[in-house]
């Protein structure tokens, strides 16, 4: 009996959809690269409730026919290779032929399209890989493309996408991705009847700022390198424009996005010793290379791109950056043209006042071979003539030694942890320094301030009572679009934490109350750190809460290394830390008390 069958072209889309479409963000990426590819020079993209009930792409490209328009939803049926010898030579965004049938397959799709050539359109509904209806239609040149109810016949997929503001991050990634390397055509983006994005044509740097922020407009540093290997050219951002997490890295080859650790390596060894460790730059690298020497066809979302002269890029990359890092530098230059003029007035003497030539005094007695000192050591040691003569030095110790057995005995702690001398000593700035029974203590004053606040924090929360302190004049935290999508996303969490902020029409936030652990000078700082981890992480804030804003809070609220310590706050450090739940340990894992025997420190001397 034969059990091996072709599967139906519907179910065979439905497989094909699995990585083509991996989410709503999905879908806007190949539509809008599908508009780019028709020679669009406006594309205009509408996202209701972050893709899940609509998601539409229109633009006034080329247009496609009446048959097009219907072979278009056939699998791997495109316009833009015939051989397989064009494989080797893509210059389009799209080839494979999977897209729309990959959509089709798992949303209801309306296509409206007319062809320049024609004065009518054609209206084709497809649900399911099925075609519901096809009909003339009066419509404008180009495209649009309606994709409704995504993930309908798949409800263990749609069940699993994340929440509406996560889903529409997403989007505006994949917008943005496709809208800064064509900044000759205008694009809009609109969520939910609200304009998000309004972009007419500009510059390569124009529209980075208009995306990014202002703050990026004196921070672009250009980046131009023609070889007959690779053109090179782009902007690499201002080294205080450094992060902690990755977001603003962006790699074009022949206008397609890409990833590429290996050139980002480059980059990064430009910036070596410039940035601080840990962090990394900006950059908006363009590369245009000849398309014989690429391979683009290694995956379904066409991200990753095979280099065939990579290691001889390298080096051009990083020559190119470090070549503009050395001419372009920020440090404030003298303006000569704008010198502010002191008056300077010159008292004239009398007109009979004599002129004194200068002279310069000497001793004619003074004779440098004179043996004679000037200083007698017999003078210099008179005033210590009274002192106590050190051969009393066994009369000392003795006093000592007497003192000391005056002093009551120490109480004998049940473990190791606990403290036998209340005496502190602080190393580096960075470590306090105590006695217990086996030996000796070392305490990362960092981790330990920082677990104290946190689990204050976490029982305050879970009673719903995080003490909050109003401001006297609101704090402005200046932000990106894309950042404050990000606040908007955790502005829940933030209010259930002691944060009161709105938005001003700048899209920037005015803060009026933060929580009282946090310094109003780290105000900045805490956004930054909240922002740069949620944009990097692909879950909700909500399912990490206690471990993402409220440790992100006590990090930043807490004592840094650097700081110089009393006794009285090494001795408060202490005390409260093994009060805590969890003293050896942070919430993260990380190591707080380190304790070195006697044994070890006696082995130590013997070898």
């Amino acid at each position: 009996m034969n059990v091996i069958f072709q599967l139906p072209d519907s179910i065979a889309n439905q497989i094909a959809a699995g990585e083509v479409v991996q989410r709503p963000a999905s879908v806007v990426k190949e539509l809008m690269e599908n508009s780019v590819d028709a020679g669009a020079t406006a594309i205009n993209v509408v996202i209701y409730d972050a893709g899940k009930t609509l998601i539409q792409v229109s633009d006034n490209g080329v247009g496609m026919t009446d048959i097009d328009a219907r072979m278009a939803f056939e699998r791997h049926a495109t316009s833009k290779i015939r051989t397989a010898a064009d494989l080797f030579k893509i210059n389009t965004l799209g080839f494979r032929g999977e897209a729309l049938a990959s959509i089709a397959a798992i949303s209801n799709v309306t296509l409206r399209t007319r062809h320049k050539s024609s004065e009518l359109g054609v209206s084709i509904d497809v649900s399911a890989s099925t075609v519901k209806a096809q009909e003339v239609a009066q419509c404008q040149q180009g495209c649009v493309i309606s994709v409704k109810n995504l993930f309908f016949n798949i409800p263990a997929r749609r069940k699993f996408l994340k929440s509406d503001q996560t889903e529409f991050r997403h989007i505006t990634d994949e917008f943005i991705r496709v809208a800064i390397i064509n900044p000759d055509i205008a694009f809009t983006l609109t969520h939910n009847d609200q304009a998000i994005f309004n972009l007419p044509t500009a510059t390569l740097k124009q529209r980075i700022v208009a995306i990014l922020g202002r703050n990026y407009s004196e921070n672009l540093i250009s980046v131009d390198c023609s070889t007959s290997l690779v053109n090179i050219s782009g902007f690499i951002g201002n080294p205080k424009l450094a992060k902690k997490s990755t977001g603003d890295q962006y790699f074009f080859a022949n206008n397609r996005y890409m990833r590429h650790p290996y050139f980002h390596r480059a980059i990064m060894n430009a910036y070596e010793k410039i940035i601080p460790q840990g962090t990394y730059p900006a950059y908006f690298v363009v590369m245009e290379v000849d398309p014989e020497c690429i391979d683009v066809n290694i995956h379904p979302t066409k991200t990753e791109i095979k280099f065939e002269n990579e290691t001889d890029i390298f080096p051009l990359l990083h020559a190119a950056v470090k070549e503009s890092l050395g001419k372009f530098n920020f440090v404030p230059s003298i303006d000569f043209d704008n010198q502010i003029d002191i008056p300077i007035s010159f008292a004239r003497p009398p007109a009979d006042t004599p002129i004194r030539m200068p002279e310069i005094k000497v001793n004619p007695s003074y004779n440098p071979f004179d043996k004679t000192p000037i200083y007698s050591r017999q003078d210099g040691w008179a005033k210590y003539s009274n002192k106590k003569s050190a051969n009393d030095w066994h009369k000392i110790l003795s006093d000592f030694e007497n003192q000391s057995k005056k002093q009551p005995d120490t109480v004998e702690f049940p473990d190791d942890t606990d403290i036998i001398e209340r005496s502190f000593i602080q190393i580096k700035k960075r470590f306090i320094l105590t006695t217990v029974k086996s030996g000796l203590m070392l305490i990362d004053q960092h981790r330990a301030h920082f677990q104290i606040i946190y689990e204050e924090l976490k029982r305050s929360y879970d009673i719903g009572k995080i003490p909050s302190q109003p401001m006297m004049f609101p704090h402005t935290v200046e932000v990106s679009f894309k950042q404050g999508m990000i606040i908007d996303e955790i502005l829940p969490e933030l209010s259930s934490i002691g944060f009161v902020l709105k938005k001003d029409e700048q899209n920037n936030y005015q803060v009026t109350s933060v929580p009282v652990v946090l310094p109003i000078s780290s105000i900045n700082a805490f956004f930054e750190t909240v922002i740069e981890k949620t944009q990097n992480t692909g879950e909700d804030i909500e399912e990490k809460l206690k471990t993402k804003v409220l440790q992100d809070l006590a990090r930043i609220s807490s004592i840094q290394y650097g700081k110089d310590l009393s006794i009285e706050e090494m001795n408060h450090i202490t005390d409260k830390l093994f009060a805590c739940q969890s003293p050896n340990y942070t919430v993260d894992g990380r190591s707080i008390v380190q304790i070195i025997s006697i044994n070890d420190i006696i082995q130590r001397f013997n070898n």
